[in-house]
This record gives structure tokens, C-alpha cells and sequence, in this order.
């Protein structure tokens, strides 16, 4: 008998080879290093470079972060589309080739505002657009490929080494870019971007196979319009109650680790004065508590996902659900930032946002149907994209008119309403783990 191939404990189907799965890991990590450049840069870019006054400095770099937002609710589903018509591969290369462009060209707005006599500012506008663009071609691929190259057995330990990569990608941007630009320059960030962004093409081109192409070419199908996809789309998520859970449980989760790093740091600065603090203390403190959030689910990620494959998915996204809402309900009935209540409350989220990000992904790709999985992740990264537009303006008018900590009430509600709706529907959602009867859909 034949000894299967494994890899961190993953099954390795025959077509694959152990590289494959290196290159999309590295991917995950190189990625994510890149595409927290701009969020680093841009304060001091806009200050130093672009000359933004402080009048209008928060309203400018909100309009910014808000063009991203915008461009996935706008675009992701197409992309979706588009990766299950010509294939994952061919979206991340070409993606991560159009990012590097866009750094490039992020640090000339000085000069094309000389050559057509337009504010640089407007062209700080057009090349994030740019740059959220081609991310959003290619940051999808990196769950698709993982979730093509896996079969249900081991899935949940796939989803979670590639969650793992991705948040080193994110801790490690802010660790070694914060220092790389103190010491060369915040211009040297974008042309470092635009060098990450074509390593990240190489090991695609030449580490990534594009397994779902490879699948459709022995098969031969019919290929469908974008029309008749959303149509195969729509249908499927009447009927299939365990995505449409998912879709749910996405539409708060994409928002937590904003909404905690966003508010709860502008709460501890305000408050400041009244525990006799400076803001740089405040800041500090306030930056354990997102610390510990953000190394709880660092840390906890690969055991979501050895718990996925061994006891099931739905049980981990409910509990995910159960842990992070409890979180932003602590933090949202709290009255002081420095609490020991919070620092509890952002351990509770870590756990939790881990586990539902795990176990999410896993079970949408179990119960996706082959041929438009791409697509139906779309729709859950431009619903997840919706909930981080939403939580966050919503969050700002209510911080303001109501409470410092009621943006996290918010979040927590909506965690406890996707929690009930889960266990309402979980006697129709099939039990997946490794020892199950369960068999994935084929392409």
C-alpha cells in the first residue's frame, strides 16, 4: 500500500508536490507583509511628502482607508467570478505584478502634480485605488488555492497554517517596516513594497500550481457567463443553510481586529487626562490589550484547526462566535479602557476571532461546490467587506454620540445574533471532520 504524503500534518494529493504547499505558506506571509505597507506609510507620507495639514489629516486618511473598503464591495465578487472562469493563479501573479507597479508609481504624486498641475493628493486618491485593486485580485487566491490543494480530512489544519502565515505576514510588517522607515525614509517603504510584491509573483509563477485549472481541462465543462454564475450562486445558498452561515458569521468577523485596534486606542487617548496619563502611556497600554488579542490568536490559530479536523467545523465557529462576542461585550460594558476587564475581554477575542476565521474558511470550502467556490468566496469577502464598512462608520457616530465603548457593543451584538442564527440551523449543516462519511464536491 502506498504511504500517503503529508506535509504539517496535511494530506498531499498525488498531483501535488510539498513545494506547492511552501510557496502559497510564503505567499500567505510575503503578502500580508506587503499589503500593510500603505496602512504604515501613509500618515507620514501625507505629512512629510504630500504636506496634508492637520486640519483635515484624520478626514484624509479616513477617505483613503475607505477607497479599499470600497473597491472590495465593488469588485471581490467579480473576482470570485473570474477566478473560478481562468483560474487562481493567473489573478495572484498578475495581482501581485500590478501591486508592485502601484508602489512604484505611490511615491511619484510630487512629481505628476508638477507635470499636470494638480494637487498631489489627487493622485494619492488614484494610485490607492490602484493599489487596492490589484490586491483585491490577488488577495482572495491565497484561501482558494489552500482550499483546491486539500480535501475535508485535513482542511481545517490547511486553513489554519495559512491563517498562522498571514497574521506573521501582519505582525511582521509592523515590526520591521515601522523601523525600516524611521531609518531609510517613508519613501523607501513603497519601492521595498514594490520589491516584496514581484518576489511574491515569483514564487507563484514558480511554486503555485493552479490545481482547479488542471481539474477543469480533464473535464472539459461548458464555461458560464458571470450572469448564469451568480444565478448557480444564489441557488446554492437557499438551499445550502451551512454557507449562508458562514456568509453570516463573516459580516461581523471581518471587522473585529479593526474595530479593536481602531477604537480602542482613540478611547485610551481620550480618557487619558482623567487617570492622570499621557497619551504616549494611554497608547501603551492600550497596545497590550491589542497585543494580547493579536498573539492569543497567533497562537491559538493551529489548534482551530487540529480541532476542526478532529471534532468538527461548526462546533469551533460557534464557539469562535460565543468567545469573541463575549469579548466585545465586556469591553462594550466597561467604563475605563485600562480595566482589567478589557485586557480579559481581548484575550476572549483573540480566541474567538481565530476560531471562526478557521473554522468559516474551512467549512465554506467544504461545502462550496467545486466549480464556483471562488465565486462563493467572493460573496463572503465582499459581505465581510460590507460589515467592515458598516461597523466602522456606524462604530465612529456612536463612540461620539453615545459611548467611548459602545462600537464594541455593537460588534458583540452582532456576533451573539449570528450565534443564535447558528444554532438555529445547525441540525441541517452535515458534521465534517476526519473520521466523517463526508465527501467534497468535485469539480
Amino acid at each position: 500500500m502506498k504511504k500517503e504524503k503529508k506535509f504539517l500534518g496535511i494530506h498531499i494529493a498525488e498531483d501535488l508536490k510539498t513545494y506547492n504547499f511552501v510557496g502559497i505558506y510564503l505567499i500567505c506571509a510575503i503578502l500580508m507583509l506587503a499589503y500593510m505597507i500603505p496602512t504604515i506609510a501613509l500618515p507620514r507620507f501625507l505629512k512629510e511628502t504630500i504636506g496634508v495639514g492637520d486640519k483635515n489629516f484624520g478626514t484624509i486618511n479616513s477617505a483613503i482607508q475607505i477607497i479599499g473598503s470600497l473597491t472590495n464591495i465593488f469588485f471581490l465578487g467579480y473576482v470570485g467570478f473570474l477566478s473560478d472562469r481562468f483560474g487562481r493563479k493567473i489573478l495572484l501573479s498578475y495581482g501581485m505584478l500590478c501591486a508592485a507597479l502601484s508602489f512604484i508609481i505611490y511615491s511619484l504624486p510630487p512629481y505628476f502634480s508638477s507635470v499636470f498641475g494638480i494637487s498631489p493628493l489627487l493622485f494619492v486618491f488614484i494610485f490607492h485605488f490602484f493599489f487596492s485593486l490589484s490586491m483585491t485580485f490577488a488577495f482572495p487566491q491565497m484561501i482558494t488555492i489552500t482550499a483546491d490543494y486539500t480535501n475535508f480530512k485535513s482542511r481545517g489544519k490547511a486553513m489554519a497554517v495559512a491563517s498562522t502565515m498571514m497574521g506573521i505576514g501582519v505582525t511582521g510588517s509592523f515590526f520591521i517596516f515601522s523601523k525600516l522607515q524611521d531609518s531609510f525614509g517613508v519613501l523607501s517603504l513603497f519601492f521595498i513594497g514594490a520589491g516584496v510584491c514581484f518576489v511574491t509573483f515569483l514564487i507563484a509563477k514558480f511554486m503555485v500550481v493552479d490545481r482547479f485549472v488542471e481539474k477543469h481541462k480533464k473535464n472539459k465543462e461548458t464555461k458560464t457567463s458571470a450572469k448564469q454564475n451568480w444565478k448557480i450562486v444564489l441557488e446554492e445558498l437557499k438551499t445550502n443553510k451551512g454557507l449562508t452561515f458562514c456568509i453570516v458569521s463573516t459580516f461581523p468577523a471581518s471587522v473585529d481586529r479593526i474595530i479593536l485596534g481602531i477604537f480602542i486606542f482613540i478611547w485610551a487617548v481620550q480618557s487619558a487626562p482623567d487617570y492622570g496619563l499621557s497619551h504616549a502611556k494611554a497608547t501603551a497600554m492600550a497596545g497590550i490589550v491589542v497585543g494580547l488579542s493579536s498573539l492569543c490568536a497567533l497562537i491559538s490559530t493551529p489548534f482551530w484547526g487540529i480541532a476542526a479536523d478532529r471534532i468538527s467545523r461548526m462546533p469551533i465557529v460557534v464557539l469562535g462566535l460565543f468567545l469573541k462576542g463575549t469579548g466585545f461585550l465586556l469591553i462594550g460594558f466597561s467604563s475605563s479602557p485600562f480595566s482589567l476587564q478589557v485586557k480579559l475581554a481581548g484575550i476572549l477575542t483573540g480566541l474567538g476571532v481565530a476560531a471562526v476565521s478557521v473554522g468559516t474558511t474551512t467549512l465554506t470550502a467544504d461545502l462550496s461546490p467545486k466549480k464556483i467556490l471562488g465565486s462563493v468566496l467572493g460573496v463572503s469577502n465582499t459581505v465581510g467587506s460590507l460589515g467592515t464598512l458598516t461597523f466602522v462608520q456606524l462604530g465612529g457616530i456612536i463612540f461620539d454620540w453615545i459611548s467611548h465603548s459602545s462600537p464594541f457593543a455593537l460588534v458583540g451584538i452582532a456576533d451573539a445574533a449570528a450565534l443564535i442564527y447558528g444554532l438555529s440551523v445547525w441540525k441541517d449543516i452535515p458534521k465534517i471532520n476526519k473520521h466523517s462519511d463526508f465527501r467534497d464536491s468535485h469539480y
